[in-house]
């Protein structure tokens, strides 16, 4: 099953209804509270999570459902903010993956059956620390 928040109506139908047509359980949110009600009674395959949100950012909802979903269950940040600096944030928070709004559906699939597959389970927190290195190097390089 896939736990989607999004807060823009027309983008969740849009990704929930190409979700449903590849197979798959959706189950949405428009809010961060919301997510974290939710979060703490389902047990998602995965998570697509939008940074932007009403209420409370999407990155402290990453950070808050790690505490009860340990990194058993992979969070993919769905934003359309692009730059090193959300990247590094939502990796912090406990993200394992960046995907922009603008990448293309079946790409987007793609990192979704990556990320559910079962030899990439143990690889989750290891990729993420190494991602959070590289980004880090990067950024103190550019100042």
């Amino acid at each position: 099953m896939i736990f989607l928040v999004e807060d823009e109506e027309k983008l969740r139908r849009m990704y929930s209804d190409f979700l449903a047509a590849k197979g798959y359980d959706v189950v949405v949110a428009d809010n961060g509270n919301e997510a974290l009600l939710r979060l703490a009674v389902i047990n998602p395959d995965i998570v697509l999570l939008d940074i932007n949100l009403p209420d409370i950012s999407g990155i402290e909802v990453c950070r808050r459902a790690r505490d009860f979903l340990g990194d058993d269950v992979p969070i993919i940040f769905l934003t359309a903010f692009d730059g090193a600096e959300h990247v590094k944030a939502t990796l912090e928070a406990g993200g394992n993956d960046y995907v922009l709004k603008t990448t293309p559906l079946e790409s987007l699939l793609g990192r979704i059956q990556y990320w559910t597959s079962p030899g990439t389970k143990t690889k989750r927190s290891e990729w993420r620390g190494e991602a959070l290195n590289d980004i880090s190097a990067l950024l103190s390089r550019s100042k």
